[in-house]
């Protein structure tokens, strides 16, 4: 999702649209992290501990 934001992001600074600003990069970015953790929390959630002891 990055990646593909970044490669949006230099198309779009070689138009008339211009470079995007510095708050909506860190926007994105921040959200997506936000949204990839999340997931993650809830999608290991019921996973049960690995016993590494026996």
């Amino acid at each position: 999702m990055l990646l593909a934001f970044a490669g949006v992001k230099l198309i779009l600074s070689e138009t008339p649209v211009g470079k995007l600003p510095i708050p909506v990069t860190l926007g994105v970015i921040v959200v997506t992290l936000a949204v990839s953790i999340g997931w993650s929390l809830v999608a290991t959630r019921d996973a049960r501990p690995v016993d590494a002891g026996r």
